[in-house]
């Protein structure tokens, strides 16, 4: 089964401190579930450099599907109860202060092909 990767962009925003985003970050991994594995990156080169992405990795389509069944869709009561637990949401209060949301943000799932 092919790995999934979604990458989802987000960026600073206009005056917040990208040392505290980074270390906010740093401090607070984003929760995952077996199978599903997820980290923050910062651009260093090319048409994204400084800005960031957070790339969850999924052991294969199957996976991805029984978090997100479908795009836009309600997702797997365990992937809801990890968004709803109260340190997330806590954690979320940070993120709104530095950085642009994740909800809505620009994303893509790339499955391997090769």
């Amino acid at each position: 089964m092919s790995k999934v990767f979604a990458i989802h962009h987000f960026e600073l925003k206009p005056g917040a401190s990208a040392a505290a985003l980074e270390q906010l970050l740093a401090a607070n991994p984003f929760p995952t579930l077996p199978g599903w594995k997820s980290s923050y990156a910062r651009g260093e080169r090319g048409d994204r450099a400084g800005k960031y992405v957070l790339i969850h990795e999924f052991d294969s389509v199957d996976i991805r599907d029984r978090y997100f069944p479908a795009e836009g869709g309600e997702v797997h009561p365990d992937v809801q109860r990890l968004f709803e637990d109260p340190k997330m949401q806590a954690i979320g209060d940070q993120w709104d202060a530095l950085a642009t949301p994740l909800m809505g943000a620009v994303y893509t799932d790339y499955v391997v092909v090769g």
